[in-house]
């Protein structure tokens, strides 16, 4: 029965899995995140250390609902630069420095990892947390937020005017 799953995997699903690739890098923008994963019994390796599964995925505006995970044994920039060969539009992550080493791309970093650091920083021991230059960076994200729900329905264009318009000032 796994040698079934193994050959229908190969046979159909990886076409479909390339064909989804193809299609995620025509999009205009592209979301690309990492996370650790740990394996075991994998060859050659500890099964204390990290792999890393990255996922690449369209966006809520984009022409197609991609999502793509691949496994990968390290979190080098070399990875989403061979994934992501061939695209030059924007794409949306976290700070992480390897994808530098995607040519040709825009970066766009998340308001969502930012604020998580402004979480991570609040001091523990302080009564009032809210006073705190931390708590005003949370603030600063949370207003980013509450205005992005209010532009969902815009369109592309629409939502770049606003965003100069609204967005700026915060």
């Amino acid at each position: 029965m796994a040698n079934w799953i193994i050959a229908a995997s190969r046979d159909w699903l990886m076409p479909l899995v390339e064909l989804m690739h193809k299609k995620l890098l025509q999009e205009k923008y592209i979301h690309a995140d990492e996370t650790t994963v740990q394996v075991m019994n994998e060859e050659g390796r500890k099964n204390t250390t990290d792999s890393y599964m990255w996922v690449y995925s369209t966006g809520q505006h984009c022409n197609y609902s991609i999502r793509i995970f691949e496994y990968q044994p390290g979190r080098s920039g070399k990875y989403p630069q061979e994934f992501l060969k061939g695209f030059n539009e924007y794409l949306h992550t976290d700070a992480y420095s390897g994808y530098n080493k995607i040519p040709g791309i825009t970066r766009c970093l998340c308001w969502t990892h930012l604020r998580r650091n402004f979480v991570d920083a609040l001091p523990k021991d302080v009564h009032s947390p809210e006073a705190t230059i931390p708590s005003q960076g949370i603030a600063f994200c949370n207003k980013l937020f509450e205005i992005e729900k209010t532009l969902e329905n815009l369109s592309m264009e629409q939502r770049k005017l606003e965003h100069l318009k609204q967005e700026k000032p915060v």
